[in-house]
């Protein structure tokens, strides 16, 4: 196998993940920021609130990923679109899995029905 094969969208996901940065910039800080603020509350009460807060911006973050992964994976053939879900979640995971640790991007008959 050409060794240039192994990692076919690596630089396409980069790209789509520095454009997402770029877009969301303000959502992601204030995920990291809420969460960072978690941390250091000393109060249980006041704790929490952050993390409600961090999990909400935290959601928002990952629904938009996904969407992002879904749109360009329907445009590609089913093997490809298997390669492409690896590379998407690894780069997404490097990138975002301090505010995403259950990212997943599961295939569409991978998922249970609603």
């Amino acid at each position: 196998m050409w060794p240039f094969n192994r990692r076919r969208f690596r630089e396409l996901v980069e790209r789509q993940l520095a454009i997402f940065a770029m877009d969301h910039a303000e959502l992601i800080q204030g995920a990291r920021a809420a969460y960072t603020s978690y941390h250091a509350e000393a109060s249980v009460r006041e704790a929490m609130e952050h993390y409600g807060e961090h999990d909400e911006l935290a959601e928002q973050v990952e629904e938009l990923l996904d969407d992002m992964y879904r749109h360009f994976a329907s445009t590609l053939d089913a093997a490809a679109a298997a390669r492409y879900r690896k590379e998407f979640a690894r780069g997404a995971k490097a990138a975002y899995g301090d505010l995403l640790p259950r990212l997943k991007f599961d295939a569409p008959e991978d998922m249970l029905p609603e």
